[in-house]
C-alpha cells in the first residue's frame, strides 16, 4: 500500500491495526506519532533560513521553529548560553544570544540577522495533506501511530517502537550520506607535537 497522503495514513494505520473500533481516534494516534516525530527526526527538508533586520532586541521564533543550528548577526556567528547566563553578562558585545519562551533574546536592536533553524512539518488537517517525510518516509509515520495505537489498546508497544526507532535510524544515515557524500578522508593537520 502506498502512503503519500494523511487520508492514505489513516487508512493504512486502521489496515495494519485490524480494527474497525478505532477510526475515529486513528488521528489522535497520528497526532502523537508527529509529536515524537517532532522531537526525533531532522532532515534537510525541515532545514529553513530566516533572515532580516531587527527592530528590538527581541525577535519571535519563526512558525514551527524546533531549534537553532547556526545564528548570525551582520555576519557574525553568535552563540547561544542559557537564559541566566544572558541574564548576568556584563559584556553586551559579546556575541551571544538566548531564547526565553518564543523570543530570541540578542544584544543588538539594528542588525540584521541570519537564523538557520529547524523547522516542524505542518501537522495534518487534512487527507489530501502531506509533507516530505511522509513522501519519502511514510514508515516513520506509520510505526508511531501504531506504536502509540498499541498504547491505547493495552498491548505492547515494544515491536512497533523498535521498528519506528530503525526507520528514523536509517532515515538519519541517509540524511548523513546526503550531507557528506563519498568515502571519509582522514586529514593531518600539521601540528608538531
Amino acid at each position: 500500500m502506498a502512503i503519500a497522503t494523511y487520508g492514505q495514513l489513516k487508512t493504512a494505520v486502521a489496515t495494519w491495526l485490524k480494527r474497525s473500533d478505532l477510526t475515529d481516534i486513528i488521528p489522535d494516534f497520528i497526532g502523537l506519532a508527529e509529536s515524537n516525530i517532532r522531537r526525533d527526526v531532522r532532515c534537510r527538508a525541515m532545514e529553513q533560513i530566516a533572515t532580516g533586520t531587527l527592530a528590538a532586541t527581541t525577535l519571535a521564533l519563526p512558525t514551527r521553529f524546533l531549534e537553532a543550528r547556526n545564528v548570525a548577526l551582520d555576519g557574525y556567528p553568535q552563540k547561544y548560553i542559557t537564559p541566566q547566563e544572558y541574564a548576568q553578562q556584563e559584556d553586551c558585545t559579546s556575541g551571544n544570544f538566548t531564547i526565553k519562551g518564543e523570543l530570541f533574546y540578542f544584544q543588538s536592536s539594528t542588525a540584521t540577522y541570519s537564523i538557520d533553524y529547524w523547522q516542524a512539518f505542518a501537522a495534518f488537517a487534512d487527507d489530501g495533506d502531506t509533507n516530505w517525510l511522509l513522501t519519502n518516509a511514510c514508515e516513520i509515520y506509520l510505526w508511531g501511530a501504531l506504536a502509540e495505537a498499541k498504547t491505547y489498546i493495552e498491548g505492547d508497544p515494544s515491536k512497533e517502537l523498535a521498528f519506528y526507532a530503525k526507520a528514523v535510524s536509517r532515515l538519519r544515515q541517509s540524511e548523513m550520506q546526503a550531507r557528506f557524500p563519498g568515502p571519509l578522508i582522514v586529514r593531518h593537520d600539521g601540528m608538531t607535537v
